[in-house]
């Protein structure tokens, strides 16, 4: 797992990383074969409650967030996908990472 984001945290990557795992489940295997997925976190963005006042968006954007590119491979190692998604929730970046990886194993499994 990569940390392209301006907060340098190893507990931070490893916990993210966790996550993921617990996302991608055996639950959410094929019958085509097992995809390895590389994961990047290329951006956090910390709670920030001055950002309360934004009309109609400032209850969103005060979250945390965080973003994260996964690349999806075959066992080839061929690269079979590209998804990058980002989103706010919570107070806490580990809120915004749950969101994000539940967000990104919904559409794996689905497709």
């Amino acid at each position: 797992m990569l940390n392209k984001s301006d907060m340098h945290s190893s507990s931070m990557v490893a916990k993210v990383k966790s996550i993921f795992q617990e996302n991608f489940s055996a639950e959410t295997k094929g019958t085509k074969g097992t995809l390895t997925a590389e994961v990047c976190i290329w951006e956090v963005q910390k709670y920030t409650p001055e950002k309360h006042w934004i009309p109609y968006a400032g209850g969103q954007t005060a979250q945390a967030g965080m973003g994260v590119e996964v690349v999806l491979l075959d066992g080839a190692k061929k690269t079979v996908a590209k998804i990058r998604h980002f989103d706010h929730q919570g107070h806490d970046w580990k809120d915004a990472a749950e969101d994000v990886a539940g967000h990104i194993a919904t559409y794996v499994a689905k497709h």
